[in-house]
């Protein structure tokens, strides 16, 4: 069987080539156990277009993917933690390139953050959120922080977080603390965050095969 749509790309380790994306595993629609990987790749894509999320009716994005250009690399493992793979080198000049420090969950706090994420075209954006509740977990889970998005331009193209947004990095204080996972189907301007720190301890094992 096979299976394909958007995520977001969280992060990538240009010493290991180890990527992470979406924060949460696909799942059989049917059973909603994870899929086992037997292969897969991580395409460049573009957002045509936006379904708006409303209360009881989750948003998505829609989008293509650039199928004329080459894989950017080989997915290997679909966990609870996102999907994880390895990177082509040949193709890293075309990611995000600015380096940033880790936030380790110790540190997250409530308050202001903002993630990165791509809702229109190619374009990677910064949009702004709360971190409304931490949940100071001692096992990997991706229900990590309660987040609300306050930036009017996101609120106005999307309605909140929707489908094609989980994996969008959350930032603050400079550090890369976690990714967007979840929408509250009740309430799209909030949503859940998975801690980076179950994102790495996932991409460790990967870089380790």
């Amino acid at each position: 069987d096979s299976t394909a749509g958007i995520g977001t790309l969280t992060f990538y380790s240009p010493d290991t080539n180890v990527f992470g994306a979406l924060g949460h595993g696909i799942t059989d629609v049917d059973t909603g156990q994870l899929l086992t990987v037997a292969e897969g790749d991580i395409l460049k894509s573009s957002i045509v277009s936006v379904k708006k999320g409303e209360k009881g009716k989750p948003g998505e994005l829609k989008g293509i993917f650039m199928q004329d250009e080459p894989s950017l690399g080989k997915i290997t493992e679909n966990s609870d933690c996102g999907i994880f793979g390895l990177l082509s080198s040949a193709h890293m000049d075309k990611l995000y390139s600015n380096a940033m420090p880790i936030g380790m969950r110790s540190q997250v706090k409530e308050g202001p953050a903002y993630i990165l994420s791509n809702v229109q075209g190619e374009k990677i954006e910064k949009f702004s959120i709360e971190i409304q509740k931490v949940i100071y977990q001692n096992e990997e889970n991706g229900k990590g922080m309660i987040i609300k998005v306050t930036d009017p331009d996101l609120l106005e193209k999307t309605g909140g977080i929707v489908q094609g947004m989980s994996g969008s990095p959350i930032i603050q204080d400079g550090r890369i603390i976690g990714a967007v996972t979840h929408v509250f189907v009740n309430d799209p301007t909030r949503g859940y965050g998975i801690f980076i720190e179950w994102m790495l301890k996932k991409a460790l094992q990967v870089s380790n095969y």
